[in-house]
């Protein structure tokens, strides 16, 4: 299963937004590749990529195990960029 692709917005700075991103998907073991452009995630069985265009961060969801909602999904990831 897969989820619509949705976008969270940077406050501030988008390299250390990213440092602290990557930073806390490795602290609750996720792994998080990639840079500033794009690239991609995988944790808890949720596997996606991303792209980010100015302060906007493009999440595309391919990969979520059915118990877990988009909702959801989107709830933790606007952690990762607070």
């Amino acid at each position: 299963m897969s989820c619509p692709p949705f976008q969270i917005r940077i406050n501030g700075d988008v390299n250390e937004a990213f440092r602290k991103a990557s930073q806390k998907a490795n602290s609750e073991g996720a792994v998080l590749q990639g840079d500033t452009k794009s690239g991609s995630f995988i944790g808890y069985g949720v596997q996606g990529t991303y792209t980010i265009s100015g302060n906007m961060v493009t999440i595309y969801v391919t990969k979520k195990p059915i118990y877990i909602t988009c909702g959801m999904i989107k709830s933790e990831l606007e952690k990762f960029f607070e």
